[in-house]
């Protein structure tokens, strides 16, 4: 389920660059750390990001795990570099640091994720999100059931797509100029 603010503002102040740092667990001194889920409740000690701005203020957030297990926990930092992706077990949160608030939540089945300078692609069991300065799209379906080992070379995505037929991981590529799908593992 996606979740997104049209109504937000966008960074307060767009020149601050924050950092993150991904902490062992909830600090146990400070200000009581922002807590990030997509229920709306609170709930016990999940993947937890110190975030710091270059002129020193900084804050913590504990974000709620989705599926767990075998799915991805990392921070990516936006194309654009105003926002950052948290990815809590697959659950993926759309922060705007400079607001202490997220934009837009999907997942909870983020599994893989690689960025360069000019992209972000987070993949799910059977396709991937596409995230570029000026927007973001969803690749056609590219696997039955699993994704890894995802490279960005120049446009073009490239990586394994699980075959539940055949069970077995097969090559997968996509154009990312033209969001073809160049090879897939996802065929009847």
């Amino acid at each position: 389920m996606t979740v997104r603010d049209n109504t937000g503002a966008p960074c307060s102040d767009p020149c601050m660059r924050w950092s993150f740092e991904i902490l062992p667990g909830l600090p146990g001194t400070g200000p009581y750390p922002e807590q990030f889920t997509t229920s709306g409740a609170t709930h016990r000690e999940g993947f937890v990001v110190r975030f710091t701005a270059d002129q020193g203020e900084s804050w913590v957030g504990n974000f709620q795990r989705g599926s767990g297990g075998r799915y991805l926990s990392a921070v990516f930092e936006h194309p654009t570099m105003a926002r950052f992706f948290v990815i809590s077990g697959g659950q993926a949160y759309v922060i705007d640091p400079s607001m202490r608030r997220c934009v837009e939540t999907f997942g909870p089945d983020v599994r893989e994720g690689v960025r360069n300078e000019r992209r972000l692609v987070l993949a799910t069991d059977t396709e991937a999100i596409v995230v570029e300065p000026l927007g973001t799209w969803v690749s056609e379906r590219l696997a039955w059931d699993g994704i890894a080992d995802l490279e960005l070379e120049g446009d073009r995505l490239r990586g394994l797509g699980m075959d539940a037929i055949n069970d077995e991981w097969r090559p997968i590529e996509v154009d990312l100029q033209t969001h073809a799908v160049l090879a897939s593992a996802y065929e009847l």
